[in-house]
């Protein structure tokens, strides 16, 4: 499943990527899984992350690499991004939607709209409320009182409790609702893997089967009655000009 996070984030943003060379702020980008590759294509990318270790690795990663080296590496958080306003063609929250509360939410995504410029684009990763269900069932773990006990969680309180963290989950609505409320325009919603989630990974290392796989769920991504099936949500937004 997260090769096919990684590649349905990859074609959603290369349909709505500026064109390179554009400043990013991958924000909450770990030790830069999206980062490298964004450099290597000609992007001026700032890698910004919470854990020091993340942005020590990700250092040895730039230092070994000619063509796909960071223009920064920045131990920091979403609430407060220390970058200067309007400095960003688009910024990348592939993370702070997953562990901070509503009101922790709000400040980092108006961190994000301070320093995009006009017209610049936010890029939002969250969890569907109904992630946890389908791999209760997959995995054979129904009859774990912890992951009832998430699925519960997740569906009422919009939190769930997993393998020793906290993660918020959201409805396809709220999530759009939400970057609305931070003042982004034109928002959508996209599903990542859509209902990818419910098949086999053998069927994954099958290329006809894998392409056709990933030309079905691009072509559903944004149908609402889908959105929800999908473990993750991306939802994207446009600071006005």
């Amino acid at each position: 499943m997260g090769r096919l996070e990684k590649a349905r984030t990859d074609i959603i943003l290369s349909k709505h990527l500026p064109k390179p060379p554009a400043t990013v702020l991958d924000v909450g980008g770990g030790m830069g899984a999206y980062s490298f590759d964004l450099a290597r294509k000609g992007y001026n990318v700032y890698l910004i992350d919470p854990v020091a270790a993340n942005i020590a690795e990700a250092k040895k990663i730039g230092r070994n690499c000619n063509d796909c080296a960071l223009k920064g590496y920045i131990v920091g958080d979403a609430r407060k991004i220390e970058m200067a306003d309007q400095s960003a063609d688009f910024v990348l929250f592939f993370g702070p939607l997953y562990h901070l509360d509503n009101s922790d939410r709000q400040i980092a995504l108006a961190e994000a709209y301070r320093v995009l410029k006009p017209g610049g684009k936010l890029f939002a990763a969250a969890i569907s409320k109904f992630a946890p269900i389908p791999g209760s069932f997959i995995k054979g773990r129904m009859e774990d009182p912890e992951v009832e006990q998430a699925i519960f969680d997740s569906l009422k309180k919009g939190q769930f409790f997993y393998r020793g963290g906290t993660f918020i989950s959201h409805y396809p609505e709220e999530l759009k609702n939400e970057i609305e409320k931070a003042g982004f325009k034109n928002v959508s919603a996209h599903a990542i893997e859509g209902f990818g989630y419910f098949l086999d990974s053998s069927n994954w290392d099958n290329e006809t089967v894998r392409q056709k796989l990933l030309t079905v769920i691009e072509q559903t991504e944004t149908e609402p009655s889908l959105l929800g099936i999908s473990s993750h949500l991306m939802a994207i937004g446009q600071k006005p000009m």
